[in-house]
């Protein structure tokens, strides 16, 4: 896991907090998605069991107050994984660009004046705040 998050700091010339972030970022995506999957096979399950008089064959009995709470439960795991994945992908991604920016305006604030002069100023405004 080190290695990895290693490897994105140098890729993506992020933080160690920015790098720990997208690694958080990625595991909490896959996660999410793999959690989209529950739903399918609760109804496959369902159908399942309102198939089985008709296909002949003898399936444990269960109420729908059973299906319903393993609906509120999966609803529940999605939710949760899906806003896990949204803070540690978005509002990650949103804290490593201000620490980006504010380790870029110290660089500028370190060059000398003359530096400046020779440029413009409009110019490279709009270079910094576009990145």
């Amino acid at each position: 896991m080190r290695n990895m998050i290693k490897a994105l700091k140098k890729k993506y010339a992020l933080s160690d907090q920015g790098a720990s972030d997208l690694f958080k970022g990625i595991l909490y995506s896959i996660l999410a998605n793999i959690s989209l999957m529950f739903p399918v096979i609760l109804l496959a399950v369902v159908l399942n069991q309102l198939l089985s008089p008709i296909l002949g064959t003898a399936d444990s009995e269960k109420s729908a107050v059973f299906y319903t709470i393993t609906g509120i439960v999966i609803l529940a795991v999605v939710f949760t994984l899906h806003y896990l994945q949204y803070t540690a992908a978005y509002v990650g991604t949103y804290e490593e660009s201000a620490r980006r920016r504010i380790h870029l305006a110290e660089e500028l604030r370190t060059l000398p004046l003359g530096f400046f002069h020779q440029r413009d100023l409009s110019d490279l405004t709009s270079t910094i705040m576009g990145d």
